[in-house]
């Protein structure tokens, strides 16, 4: 969604986003491979830093921010949660969901895991 030849417009590039998250998440989710035990993380790095909730003390320009995460499961529950999460979070539920040894920042102590909304 940071421009394409075929969309003109801003708001062009966020349908065309949309349709193609979409049709991807489709696909996912019909395939064979997507079981009971599966999950499919979807996050969305769009952010424009304008935001002070993210990690990494969310400078302008240095990472951090308000994005938008999604664990899509087979579970058909909705859940959500105010808890900060950030990519050593995501990095950490899939390591240990794999029982593999957590990598960097992934092993720090403040870092949350996101069972919870599993």
């Amino acid at each position: 969604m940071h421009g394409t030849t075929t969309c003109t417009s801003f708001d062009g590039l966020l349908r065309e986003g949309d349709r193609e998250v979409h049709d991807l998440v489709t696909s996912i989710l019909g395939s064979s491979s997507f079981t009971a035990n599966s999950a499919l993380f979807v996050v969305w790095d769009e952010d424009d830093y304008s935001s002070r909730l993210g990690c990494c003390s969310s400078k302008p320009g240095k990472g951090g921010g308000h994005t938008l995460a999604l664990i899509v499961d087979r579970n058909q529950a909705w859940r959500g949660s105010v808890v900060p999460y950030n990519h050593y979070s995501m990095l950490k539920t899939i390591e240990e969901g794999l029982n593999l040894p957590l990598l960097g920042h992934a092993a720090d102590s403040n870092v949350s895991d996101m069972f919870s909304l599993l």
